[in-house]
């Protein structure tokens, strides 16, 4: 800890030390000296707080790194990464990491199609670029939004999701024919954008990931793009697409992730009501809160 340059954690850490001090001293006082025991107490209650703010800020700090160096690599620039919104704890991390979501940040930029960058081995072709120039999808589709998200890194194939722990609250849904395609169990195909855009789902589904409904649904094509390149390159070698917040109205959705359409570059466009055994899904989910 002595090579510590971060003045918050410095101070953190210093005060860390004096109500250690401050306690091991009081513990050490003999007992027929008139020390009340609820000073005690309350030091070492003192102590606790400051220890699991300063583990919070180590955690705060070694995601922001994390994420710092991902995004550096991608963009070919230094990209500031907002501190990790404050109801994100160690705790909550692990449990989210145990579900299998994964943190990151995502900066404000426009990923027009004239913008280069290194990482960007598969950016999104022209089809995506004609989609928003000809109206069929909003003008800021190709701008990303400045936050911490949480999205499913979860393998797929042709077979389905593996060690997929959504399983269940999928049945359940199809039980009670939530979800018209009855006879699949647990599997994330054979579900329709509508389906997994309507409140009575997506509220069973928060409610598994443990986020707030408001913030959860599927990752935008260009969020699922730069994701993917960054993170999950795999997630274009499949031959099973996945369903993307993008849609034309009410209509037509835009679905990604078919290895025979050039990896991770092409999206496609298809009925908002289709239900495929081989179109499958991903959640994100978007936090918004900062420190």
């Amino acid at each position: 800890m002595s090579n510590i340059n971060c003045p918050s954690l410095k101070n953190n850490l210093a005060t860390l030390k004096a109500l250690e001090n401050g306690v091991v001293e009081l513990l050490q006082v003999p007992s027929h000296k008139d020390v009340k025991i609820e000073y005690i107490n309350d030091k070492l209650e003192e102590l606790t707080n400051a220890i699991l703010t300063f583990d919070a800020l180590l955690f705060d700090r070694k995601i922001i790194r994390q994420e710092a160096v991902a995004l550096e690599k991608f963009f070919g620039n230094k990209i500031k990464v907002l501190h990790v919104p404050a109801t994100v704890t160690p705790e909550q991390y692990m449990e989210w990491q145990e579900l299998g979501m994964e943190l990151h940040y995502l900066p404000d930029v426009d990923m027009s199609k004239d913008v280069g960058c290194p990482g960007w081995q598969n950016k999104l072709d022209k089809s995506f670029y004609d989609l928003v120039a000809d109206g069929t999808l909003p003008a800021n589709s190709t701008r990303l939004k400045a936050g911490w998200i949480l999205i499913e890194g979860i393998k797929k194939s042709r077979d389905g999701y593996v060690d997929d722990l959504l399983g269940d609250v999928l049945a359940y849904l199809r039980s009670i024919f939530a979800i018209k395609s009855i006879d699949k169990g647990g599997s994330r195909f054979n579900i329709t954008a509508r389906e997994l855009k309507s409140q009575s789902i997506l509220n069973e589904l928060a409610y598994v990931i443990n986020v707030p409904v408001e913030s959860l649904g599927l990752p935008r094509a260009i969020e699922y793009s730069v994701l993917g390149n960054m993170h999950h390159p795999e997630w274009g070698d499949t031959e099973c697409n996945e369903w993307l917040a993008d849609s034309q109205l009410i209509v037509k959705n835009l679905v990604a992730g078919w290895v025979g359409d050039n990896n991770l570059s092409s999206v496609g466009l298809t009925g908002f009501e289709r239900s495929s055994d081989n179109t499958g899904f991903r959640l994100m989910a978007r936090l918004n809160e900062n420190k």
